[in-house]
């Protein structure tokens, strides 16, 4: 059960980085279209 409860925790990790340079990367498009 361990093991599951450490699995589960990976894969919410993962998607919490996997959002976050998701909206660094519009983020960062968006400075880019501003400039212009």
């Amino acid at each position: 059960m361990i093991k599951e409860a450490i699995i589960c925790n990976e894969k919410k990790r993962n998607e919490k980085k996997r959002i976050k340079e998701k909206s660094e990367k519009k983020r960062k498009k968006e400075e880019k279209e501003r400039r212009k």
